[in-house]
């Protein structure tokens, strides 16, 4: 979501999850001026660290409960 094109302001992003995608969540977002962009709903590129800087982590932390 951005507003006045990206110029100035804040910048907000969203992932997919259901109440940032709610009628009420955006109707709020756009009466105050946001326009939304489309987000990928699975995008490894955003989120580096899942899958290139910690490849052996979640494989080592698979199936292990943490209280």
């Amino acid at each position: 979501v951005h507003q006045g094109k990206l110029t100035k302001g804040v910048l907000l992003l969203q992932d997919n999850a259901p109440v940032h995608k709610s009628r009420v969540a955006m109707a709020a977002l756009h009466t105050r001026g946001f326009e939304s962009l489309l987000h990928p709903p699975y995008s490894p590129n955003l989120a580096p660290s899942n899958f290139s800087l910690c490849p052996n982590l979640k494989k080592d932390l698979r199936g292990r409960k943490f209280s």
